[in-house]
This record gives structure tokens, C-alpha cells and sequence, in this order.
């Protein structure tokens, strides 16, 4: 059972050590911990604590918070608005619900459901589905050949991903030239005529 459900505003789910300050969350990431920066509010004085951190935690804001933005910027994984978190800097605690908890103390939080959890839980790498795996297959087949192109339209892999786990995980998907998609009618135009051929 989570200990709070709060707005999930990135997805993604994390494991790790809670730090109440962006000099913490950079000494333990220094460390190659796992970090979830949790704070009452994020500003743009957060920013560093906020970019070595794997998870975002605040007690208030919304989906167009600070915290929000950057976390979907730079794919953090993100909770905002959990009204049960309390922090107190200088005693170096929260409580999340009515649980206790000090700072460097391990929580999880799932960044698409909004919940938050006690400790570490399993965390289960997804697998790709016959579909998902069929449109990889085109991407690399018409991003790759030049003969193949669609008018000029390169389809490539986001390279923008900010940890090395996920750039592991796009190998393993072998996603080779996958892009967000744009659903515009140019691009749906190109799509009905690749499908013609």
C-alpha cells in the first residue's frame, strides 16, 4: 500500500535515499547513490539538486510547477503536490502521511500513478510488445536506408536522455532512429504514403 498518492507529472518509478538539500542530493549522487530530492516547493535555486537527482518529490506545486518542467525536461521521474509530506530542514526529517521517516532514509515513487512507498520496492523492466517492436523494425528500416527515406523524413532515437540506464535501455530496445512522434498532418501524409508503396 503506498503511503501517499499524490500527481504524478513525469513518469518513471525510483528507488533511493531521500535528500532535503541540493548539497546532499550532490554528495550521495557523487557516490553513485540513487537520490529522490524532496522539498516543500522547488525553485530555480533547487536546480542542482534537481539535475543529479533520479526522482523529484514536492509537497506542493502542479503540473506546471518548476519541478514539473524540469523533470520533464531532463526525464525525471516526478511527484508534486503531496499535501501529506512534511519537511523540517533543520531537524533533517519528513513525514510522509503519518509515517516518520530521517533524511538518507530509502523510499520509491512511481512518477505515472503518482504514489509514494515505504523502502524499496521491485521495480520491473517493461517488455517490449509485438507492435512496439514492429515499429522499432520500420524506424531502423527507413531511418537507416537513404533509399528508403520518406521524402527526406529521418526518423531517429531521442538522444537527449539524461542517465546512462536509459540510454542502455533504448540499446536494448535496439531503437536505433526512434523520435517522438508529432501527430501533425504533414507527418500523417508521409505515413499514408509510405504505407501506399
Amino acid at each position: 500500500m503506498p503511503l501517499e498518492k499524490a500527481m504524478g507529472v513525469s513518469i518513471g518509478a525510483v528507488c533511493g535515499k531521500v535528500a532535503l538539500s541540493a548539497e546532499n542530493a550532490e554528495v550521495w549522487n557523487n557516490r553513485n547513490e540513487i537520490v529522490i530530492f524532496a522539498k516543500t516547493e522547488m525553485t530555480e535555486e533547487d536546480e542542482n539538486g534537481m539535475r543529479v537527482a533520479q526522482g523529484i518529490l514536492t509537497a506542493r506545486a502542479g503540473r506546471t510547477s518548476h519541478a514539473a518542467i524540469f523533470a520533464r525536461k531532463n526525464r525525471k521521474c516526478c511527484i508534486v503536490g503531496c499535501t501529506g509530506l512534511i519537511i523540517d530542514e533543520n531537524r533533517k526529517v519528513f513525514k510522509i502521511g503519518n509515517k516518520s521517516f530521517r533524511e538518507g532514509d530509502i523510499i520509491s515513487i512511481d512518477g505515472a500513478t503518482g504514489c509514494i512507498y515505504e523502502g524499496s520496492i521491485p521495480i520491473v523492466k517493461p517488455e517490449i510488445s509485438e507492435n512496439l517492436a514492429r515499429i522499432m523494425k520500420w524506424a531502423n528500416e527507413y531511418g537507416m536506408n537513404p533509399r528508403r527515406k520518406i521524402e527526406n523524413y529521418e526518423i531517429k532515437r531521442n538522444e537527449s536522455v539524461t542517465s546512462q540506464s536509459s540510454i542502455n535501455q533504448t540499446r536494448d530496445y535496439s531503437s536505433t532512429n526512434i523520435d517522438p512522434i508529432k501527430n501533425d498532418e504533414s507527418f500523417m501524409d508521409k505515413i499514408k504514403k509510405l504505407f501506399k508503396k
